[in-house]
């Protein structure tokens, strides 16, 4: 300020701006890689050994707001660690939560509040938290979440917004059906399984009788039949098999589907493809024919006897192969033609690809010979598409809102969602 030889008055105005902050709760992945831990194994210690790790694409999450989680801001210091990954660590400066008044330019007035909130639809906006650091925690998730590692934040005197995400993972569980051949483990198709919720005890352990784990029979999760997936993940030759007319056509469930995507984007409406089938018997001279799900066919003189559970297009494909037969012939193979019909679309618009191709797009299909549905994600950047499918996907609404299953494309059946500490 410069103060003239003047009798005029000068007005000096001064503005006071306020720390922003933006808080998100995110259903998304904290990590690009989650371990993969086996069931049947346990270390020296009682804890379940690793078998791997799995990818968690953005597609296994619905990556939006999360209602529902306690979090809570607390103050902190700062401690210089060499064996952290940035050199340093926070301390909370106390376990209660950060008091502070805030200048909420949106309601106009001066409020005293706690850091605590209950999630809601939209993020938390706060203003008027003192510069310094802070360690916001998770105090609890919704059901079927996991709890978030904590997140640090700093706030400094500036009038940007300072945006914080705060992600949560889900709980997964994975089955798998097979058997040891030799040294190799092979999947085996065609078992069926329940889950239900288990008896419990006053301290939520399972009860047993007999040695048998008892379950509430009222309270079934899911059921569903063990799939390699093959009918999905594998393409075949149509002139390779027996009922095709010797057509010359590579097909497939996630190569039309590609095809149709890239040709017509969120316009298309569904497309077909064939699956292969096949049948073994042991010698020359048998007459039983071995499945993929391990059931039989047993050829007569003049007639065939199939499974119940062989569906009518498969036995007359089966036919088909059996007569067009030539010599000793170990495997027949035929193929069960499918259509799948787009039955929802919902997609984020982009201005870089326009709305043929949004930035990211979720196709349920429906098979109309099953009547199982495929979910599968689109994403695009302008020069590629990546594509990630679930497999007889459907939610599970008896057990919360965020609850699905579906078929993995290794075979796997997969729950998400399901509530932490759930028996079953």
């Amino acid at each position: 300020v410069t103060v003239d030889e003047s009798a005029e008055i000068k007005s000096v105005e001064v503005k006071d701006d306020t720390t922003k902050i933006y808080i998100e709760k995110i259903d998304g992945p904290a990590a690009s890689q989650v371990k993969v831990l086996d069931m049947d194994q346990k270390g020296r210690e009682g804890n379940y050994r690793t078998a791997g790790e799995s990818a968690e694409g953005p597609a296994h999450y619905s990556n939006s707001q999360l209602s529902g989680s306690r979090i809570a801001l607390y103050p902190a210091r700062m401690e210089m660690d060499a064996g952290e990954p940035d050199g340093y660590r926070l301390v909370k400066l106390s376990d209660n939560p950060l008091r502070f008044e805030t200048t909420d330019s949106r309601a106009g007035e001066l409020r005293e509040l706690t850091a605590v909130w209950t999630t809601g639809a939209r993020p938390v906006y706060l203003e008027g938290i003192p510069a310094g650091w802070y360690i916001l925690e998770e105090l609890s998730a919704p059901e079927g979440f996991v709890k978030s590692q904590p997140v640090y934040v700093r706030v400094e005197n500036q009038e940007e917004i300072v945006s914080i995400r705060m992600m949560d993972d889900h709980t997964k569980v994975a089955f798998e059906k097979y058997t040891i051949e030799g040294m190799e483990r092979k999947l085996l198709n065609g078992a069926e399984f329940a889950l239900y919720a288990a008896e419990t005890d006053e301290n939520g352990e399972i009860l047993y009788q007999d040695g048998i784990p008892q379950y509430q029979e009222d309270r079934r999760i899911d059921s569903w039949v063990s799939d390699d997936a093959s009918d999905y993940t594998e393409n075949i030759n149509l002139k390779d098999y027996a009922n095709t007319s010797g057509a010359n056509q590579l097909t497939g469930f996630t190569l039309e589907f590609e095809r149709m995507y890239e040709a017509y984007g969120v316009k298309g409406t569904g497309f077909s493809w064939s699956a292969g089938r096949s049948a073994r018997r042991s010698s020359r001279d048998s007459n039983v024919w071995l499945l993929e799900d391990g059931s039989r066919i047993v050829v007569e003189e003049d007639a065939a006897i199939f499974p119940e559970s062989m569906s009518r297009e498969d036995r007359e494909g089966f036919k088909a192969a059996y007569e067009e037969m030539t010599g000793g012939q170990l495997e027949l193979k035929w193929a069960a033609a499918r259509t799948a019909k787009v039955s929802e679309i919902e997609s984020v618009e982009a201005a870089v690809s326009g709305p043929k191709y949004p930035d990211v797009t979720k196709i349920t299909l429906t098979i109309e010979e099953t009547g199982q549905k495929v979910l599968a994600d689109v994403r695009y950047n302008g020069t590629e598409f990546a594509y990630d499918y679930k497999f007889n996907y459907h939610t599970l609404p008896q057990v919360n809102a965020y609850a699905n299953a579906w078929l993995e494309a290794d075979g796997r059946y997969r729950m998400d969602y399901l509530p932490v500490g759930g028996r079953y």
